[in-house]
């Protein structure tokens, strides 16, 4: 058993006032000779009447005739980001950056979706446009009225209108080749299997999204979810070449032949450029509304450049973003390799992750590294889950028995967890108890049937034959330390644990066969979603449940038919959907599904929002000091930029 040494505690207690620092403190002072830009030091543009200023790079190509000024990229009324968007004024002291240079990230998907919106990053609800200019909600919530920025365009330079919008709502999602149907989120009241939206294109840059019914969680859903733009905006111009309502059918045969594939189907989606796939190679070259390109990509190695045609600008009028390139070093998530990378050789500018037991090598090597530590909250949950879907009878009896459910919660020593990896940087469930009870635990297990023993001294399944707990983990996100406590927990009250670590394209295959039993994952339900009741975190899911999930989504089709208790929930689920984020209505059926969850035990919370370590190199500007939670520092991603005069190896 793992348990907390008086080192650790020591430790606890420096990462405590660490954190009591970072609170208290602002962004670093420049150094004196770091005075802020003067405006005559921005690039200047051909254009004396035009009020925006571009990076010397792209100046460069605009007097080489090869690029349009920048008045005639930008739309005519751009995103302004600057100081209280998106993170508390008091966490970040914005400043007007320097232009040019590259920032070099350990981590390859940090702001890997342009957002449609601005949030706050504490609450999904719409702060501001992003991508879109305005937005309008009807008193009935049955229309969603969308403005795009007049004069917005692709990376490649086409102009952005709502004829993106109509090919990709008609020819794409309502194609039921490519979408057996939409995704959840844009489907009435955000539910599995309601009925589609009817699409209105009001002019160039205005559509609505018309409802048959109220939905009341629409602003919560697009946000909270973070999407991205590629449901509803997709370059028709580019993509269309690719879909036979546009493209000769000799031509798309001769396409699909050539890349050795079956149908246009294949072809289109092997294309088509959809959330998180900032970094795929087929990135490149795609017309894009990102902040960066990918231009090049070699091993672990990705290198994006500007998008000449990034549709914000900083509150002096200087085009975002200041760097002219971003680098990624995927070296994955060994927390010894990507320390050693960012913080010992001064290689890159910033890294984050989840695994805190690096933390005091982290601190003691700052002022070596010339980097700054900061710890930020996590909606992202810690939790461990059942596939209660799994095809076997003796699993089946037990994982759908309330006791052993109950029994494996009493079972994990939520404190040691929070003390032993997070330094207590996080909180203990609050959505299930928190109650270590071993004695508790065995007590459950022995009442429904499981207190037969093998000659090793595990348990047996409720039908005689021999139960184990197999728990398959992925090589990212963190999870490989949980593992060794939750066997020994487990392990102790009589229940044979194993865990394996496998490549996430197997883990995918396994999980979507229903030949998983176990795992650990990030869960955010119901911290930060709890207005958003289609979070598809919770139950059933691909990893807590394929054949139940199936079945849902499917109105009964496929999969197969959960038990009482899951129906339940999905009950509730549905009615908490037809309410608005904050009424008397909503909160009762938040009640209703938090006691549902603490009573009945779906998942396994041991950590709430553990902490996650950023480490921004000293060479960076606009560096979110304050407690923004982990996500939500992305967004300000856009306004960091290399101080001058700052070296890095």
């Amino acid at each position: 058993m793992y348990r907390l040494t008086e080192s650790r505690y020591l430790l606890i207690g420096l990462v405590a006032c660490l954190m009591l620092v970072l609170a208290a403190c602002g962004p670093a002072d420049a150094p004196a000779d770091m005075a802020e830009p003067e405006a005559e030091e921005m690039a200047d543009v051909a254009d004396d009447d035009c009020p925006y200023n571009e990076a010397p790079m792209l100046a460069e190509q605009v007097a080489a005739g090869t690029l349009p000024g920048v008045c005639e990229r930008l739309p005519v009324e751009p995103l302004v980001l600057g100081e209280g968007l998106a993170v508390n004024p008091d966490w970040v002291d914005v400043q007007i950056g320097d232009y040019g240079g590259e920032i070099i990230y350990t981590v390859v998907h940090v702001e890997a979706k342009e957002p449609p919106f601005i949030t706050d990053n504490r609450d999904p609800k719409i702060q501001a446009g992003g991508i879109y200019r305005d937005w309008d909600i009807s008193d009935d919530y049955t229309e969603v009225t969308l403005t795009l920025r007049a004069g917005h365009k692709w990376s490649d330079g086409a102009p952005l209108t709502t004829e993106d919008v109509a090919f990709a709502v008609e020819d794409v999602l309502q194609n039921d080749e490519l979408y057996p149907s939409m995704p959840n989120y844009l489907l009435t009241g955000g539910l599995t299997g309601a009925a589609e939206p009817t699409l209105e294109v009001v002019d160039d840059f205005t559509f609505r999204l018309v409802y048959p019914e109220p939905y009341k969680a629409w602003e919560y859903n697009i946000t909270a979810l973070g999407t991205g733009y590629y449901d509803l905006l997709k370059p028709k111009h580019h993509m269309s070449s690719y879909h036979p309502a546009y493209a000769e059918e000799d031509a798309l045969n001769a396409m699909v032949a050539e890349e050795g594939l079956e149908t246009w189907v294949d072809l289109f989606n092997q294309t088509d450029m959809r959330m998180w796939q900032n970094t795929a190679d087929h990135s490149i070259g795609f017309p894009q509304l990102n902040t960066y390109l990918l231009t090049e990509h070699e091993g672990d190695r990705f290198t994006l450049v500007r998008n000449p045609y990034y549709h914000a600008v900083d509150t002096a009028g200087n085009q975002l973003p200041y760097p002219d390139y971003r680098k990624y070093v995927n070296i994955g998530f060994s927390a010894k390799e990507q320390a050693e990378l960012l913080m010992f050789s001064r290689q890159a500018h910033y890294h984050w992750q989840t695994d805190l037991t690096v933390l005091p090598l982290l601190i003691e090597k700052q002022e070596e590294g010339n980097y700054t530590t900061f710890i930020y909250p996590n909606k992202d949950s810690r939790m461990f889950y059942l596939n209660l879907s799994y095809d076997d009878p003796g699993w089946r009896a037990a994982v759908n028995d309330g006791r052993f459910r109950e029994a494996l919660q009493l079972a994990i020593d939520s404190q040691e967890l929070l003390d032993e990896l997070y330094f207590a940087q996080g909180s203990l469930p609050a959505t299930q108890t928190a109650v270590y009870d071993p004695d508790g635990a065995n007590a459950l297990l022995d009442d429904m049937g499981m207190a037969e023993r093998d000659a090793d001294g595990f348990r047996l399944g409720p039908d005689g034959e021999k139960f184990e707990i197999f728990i398959t983990l992925d090589h990212w996100g963190g999870y490989f330390e949980q593992a060794p406590f939750l066997k020994d927990y487990f392990e102790d009250v009589g229940l044979r644990t194993d865990y394996q670590q496998f490549e996430a394209g197997i883990n995918n295959q396994t999980r979507n066969a229903n030949e998983h039993k176990a795992g650990i994952t990030w869960n955010t339900a119901p911290l930060w979603h709890s207005h958003n009741p289609s979070y598809p975190e919770y139950l059933p899911t691909v990893v807590t449940g394929p054949l139940y999930q199936a079945w849902y989504q499917s109105d009964g089709e496929r999969g197969e038919e959960p038990p009482d208790w899951i129906k339940e929930f999905l009950t509730i689920h549905e009615n908490l959907a037809q309410h608005v984020f904050g009424t008397t209505e909503f909160v009762e059926w938040e009640q209703v599904r938090n006691q549902w969850i603490y009573d009945n035990n779906p998942f396994f919370t041991f950590v709430e929002q553990p902490g996650i370590y950023h480490l921004f190199t000293n060479c960076l500007g606009n560096v979110v000091t304050g407690p923004v939670y982990h996500h939500g520092s992305w967004t300000n991603h856009k306004l960091l930029y290399v101080k001058e005069g700052c070296e890095m190896n």
